[in-house]
């Protein structure tokens, strides 16, 4: 009878206790993030309803006191309430410095300055 253990490329052993046998340490990561998730999603539901997967219309003022609308959802809330706070991402500009590149990016400045210059 042929078994399939006999034609591994792996150590089945190490795939599965690595995989389906996590250590101490990746169960407390895991039942770290669980915790958080448990007390955001409690925050939300009192602060919303129950309904997560809802998407909300929500007035907020800006710091003169101009009202503007957000849209609130449950990944939102998470990634606002985060301990970090929101994250602005900043784009990285300019990864393709050769220099036709640069050169072509002041040619673009000039031209939007003259425009600027011309159409006011």
């Amino acid at each position: 009878m042929i078994s399939a253990l006999e034609n591994l490329d792996i150590d089945a052993s190490w795939y599965l206790s690595e995989y389906y046998f996590p250590s101490k340490r990746s169960k407390e990561w895991k039942n770290l993030l669980n915790d958080q998730y448990k007390y955001h999603l409690n925050n939300f539901i009192e602060d919303y309803d129950d309904d997560i997967n809802k998407r909300r219309v929500e007035q907020k003022y800006t710091r003169d006191g101009r009202p503007y609308l957000t849209r609130v959802n449950f990944i939102g809330y998470i990634k606002y309430n985060h301990k970090e706070g929101p994250k602005k991402w900043k784009r990285i500009r300019y990864s393709n410095k050769t220099t036709g590149h640069l050169r072509a990016i002041e040619y673009r400045k000039e031209s939007s300055k003259i425009r600027r210059a011309t159409y006011p």
